[in-house]
């Protein structure tokens, strides 16, 4: 899982250069994997959860879809 400093960066960096204030610029964006897997590692951290994207302001702005057919 990508730290949430990174992605914070990333959305910033686009909205400054798309000059909107749209959540990553309003660019479609796609977190894929499984959320409760890996936790990013913080080094003086007690609480590694807290450094996850689910913590960014911009989560509630997301949209959750599952897949339903393995096309394996």
């Amino acid at each position: 899982m990508a730290h949430k400093w990174a992605l914070d960066a990333v959305e910033r960096l686009l909205r400054d250069i798309l000059e909107t204030d749209a959540p990553f610029g309003g660019v479609t964006m796609l977190f894929s994997g499984d959320m409760q897997q890996l936790l990013p590692v913080h080094r003086f951290s007690r609480d590694p959860a807290a450094y996850c994207f689910k913590t960014c302001g911009w989560y509630g702005c997301t949209v959750a879809l599952q897949l339903t057919l393995n096309v394996r």
